[in-house]
């Protein structure tokens, strides 16, 4: 998969006008290996795991676009990183699971 992180956006009915063009889709940060070209989803499990928590360590790897129910504090002043921000809020935290394990990429196309 190659899509362009503003086509992304775009089906979270989000406009972005970043160029980069994301190769990767990553949940678990132990797993970074293109982290500019990656797109980490902050999943928040039933089992109690939260994604939000990895998200300025992959920052400091170079990751800069991310799918998150919020912007952790220490993320709010950098300007270089991008949110993709669902509806999911922390009473919800279980939406964004499911609508990962719904993507369906194919070529160039992402459905969410």
């Amino acid at each position: 998969m190659r899509l362009p992180y503003s086509e992304i956006a775009d089906r979270f009915g989000i406009k972005a006008d970043s160029n980069v063009v994301i190769d990767t889709l990553l949940t678990d940060s132990r797993s970074l290996t293109r982290p500019a070209s990656s797109l980490f989803f902050a999943i928040r499990t039933p089992g109690g795991n939260d994604g939000h928590r990895f998200i300025k360590n992959l920052y400091d790897k170079g990751v800069r676009h991310f799918v998150a129910n919020e912007i952790p504090d220490e993320m709010k002043p950098l300007t270089d990183a991008s949110f993709i921000i669902t509806d999911a809020d922390k009473s919800q935290s279980d939406l964004l699971y499911p609508r990962v394990l719904q993507l369906n990429i194919s070529k160039n196309y992402i459905q969410v």
